[in-house]
């Protein structure tokens, strides 16, 4: 039951906390990583690796974007299967099956059903808390985190005749709040398809992986998602989600940057700072100097709160 209405502008280093790379790491994981060691792509695989090697302080989204001619296919299908293979490990470390530290989506829902005490409350919470997210990141862990913990709050509260009504419910619930993927994910959860079972699904699994996930697995994953996720900055205009996205931004009274780099390209593709005018604007910037952080609201031409901090304190300090 948070007041207002809230944005959550969401980076990298919000899923920190969940085993997810930041975009520094995932550079790194591709330098190393060995996806697609055999077949059509092994050849272009080997060598963008080494590639990749030759340089440092650059985003591997900038590193196709000057590189496209040679690296944009299999740049594509490297990301998506690393961001699957983040997804897997990441499992074990979301809620409800553990608790890590800086766990800000477990605070974040603690407020979302504060006053919510019956199953007929809890699927009126995307009408009792006015929030949107707008993420740049490709995983699917916080739509997944939402859905699977209110899954597992109301499944056992009817009889086991009504399973399939309250899990129709539920998605219901979690498709009305708004989670916008700037530059698209790497494909739909099970729970998004309307024509997967509910009885198959696990609160907390992300998708089907299986118990023998290996790399092939992870390659044939980004070979049927790697065209969803948008990397060539000309082409991420186009999301129809783009003007969605600033529309909720402009409409908002609250917005909270979480884990959030500043990058000016992700902040012009969201006309920031130009819709900020007049609100509460308050935001993470961990490991920075103060220097630094003055220099983002010089960017912003706000003059807001960047706290060094992680998402999950800066929730605790800001949230109502």
């Amino acid at each position: 039951m948070l007041k207002g209405s809230y944005v959550f502008i969401i980076g990298a280093g919000a899923g920190k906390p969940y085993g997810l790379p930041t975009g520094k790491e995932l550079y790194l994981h591709l330098q190393q990583a060995c996806y697609f060691p055999h077949g059509d792509y092994a050849d272009a695989a080997t060598y963008f690796r080494q590639e990749l090697k030759l340089t440092s302080g650059v985003s591997i989204d900038k590193y196709i974007n000057i590189n496209a001619a040679r690296f944009k296919h299999i740049g594509a299908l490297s990301i998506a299967a690393a961001i699957h293979f983040y997804e897997k490990e990441s499992c074990s470390l979301m809620p409800p099956y553990y608790l890590p530290k800086g766990d800000w989506m477990t605070y974040l829902f603690e407020k979302m059903h504060r006053g919510l005490n019956t199953p007929e409350d809890l699927l009126k919470l995307h009408e009792n808390n006015h929030v949107a997210f707008i993420t740049f990141n490709y995983d699917r862990s916080l739509e997944n985190f939402l859905f699977s913990v209110l899954w597992g709050l109301i499944k056992n509260s009817k009889t086991k005749i009504d399973a399939e009504t309250q899990w129709k419910a539920v998605t219901g619930v979690i498709k009305q709040i708004p989670i916008i993927h700037v530059y698209g994910k790497i494909g739909k959860l099970p729970w998004e398809d309307d024509r997967y079972e509910s009885g198959l699904f696990c609160a907390g699994d992300v998708v089907s992986y299986g118990h023998d996930a290996g790399g092939g697995r992870f390659n044939l994953l980004a070979g049927r998602t790697y065209k969803m996720i948008d990397l060539i900055y000309e082409e991420r205009k186009n999301n129809p989600e783009i003007e969605r996205a600033k529309e909720l931004i402009s409409s908002s009274d609250r917005v909270f940057f979480l884990g959030f780099g500043y990058d000016e390209n992700n902040l012009s593709i969201l006309n920031l700072p130009g819709s900020l005018s007049g609100k509460g604007v308050v935001g993470t910037a961990f490991h920075t100097t103060e220097k630094e952080r003055q220099q983002i609201r010089d960017l912003l031409r706000l003059n807001f709160v960047l706290y060094d901090c992680d998402c999950f304190t800066l929730l605790r300090d800001y949230l109502d």
